[in-house]
């Protein structure tokens, strides 16, 4: 497995039952000692106005590290 280390990363998902995909993603990002860009976001079925508002917010705070 190729180690991916010190690299910016932005997590988002949607679940419908019982979810999980994110709590690994942050676990992957500790792991690897990754920069955890905030908001993480996870949601539940369809995005909200205000999860499509931090969707945008998360995408912004990317760039700016980038």
């Amino acid at each position: 497995m190729i180690r991916i280390k010190n690299r910016v990363m932005g997590i988002f998902g949607s679940y419908c039952w019982s979810g999980g995909a994110v709590k690994t993603l942050r676990e992957f990002a500790d792991r690897f000692k990754n920069t955890l860009v905030e908001p993480v976001i996870e949601v539940k079925y369809s995005p909200t106005e205000k999860d499509l508002e931090a969707c945008v917010e998360l995408g912004k705070n990317l760039s700016a590290k980038l």
